[in-house]
């Protein structure tokens, strides 16, 4: 769980540089898309995702099938550099990638 932790720090450090206002805005936002519902219908572990295909950076496409042809994997939704939760959660599956080479991922 330290992955849980480090974010929960970062998180805390983060919120304590941010002026009262803003975090005020920032928090009524979170909470109005809670009880929107708006993560209801989000993808979870173990659920089946539809099949996709995606344009990669270097002008190729990533099909879903394709992958999933060469055996189980782990699907990561990078939001980019800018990003230092994406960034801790990298970090995180860098330090655990020999438990997913285990599995087979």
């Amino acid at each position: 769980m330290a992955l849980v932790d480090d974010l929960l720090f970062y998180n805390q450090r983060a919120r304590e540089r941010i002026d009262t206002e803003t975090l005020a805005v920032m928090d009524r936002a979170t909470q109005s898309l809670k009880d929107s519902g708006f993560g209801e219908g989000i993808v979870k572990v173990g659920d089946k995702v539809p099949s996709f295909e995606l344009d990669l950076s270097d002008g190729s496409k990533f099909y879903l099938e394709d992958a999933l042809s060469k055996g189980p994997g782990v699907i990561k939704f990078y939001r980019g550099g800018w990003c230092p939760y994406c960034n801790m959660e990298l970090q995180s599956y860098q330090q655990l990638i020999h438990k997913f080479e285990e599995q087979g991922l």
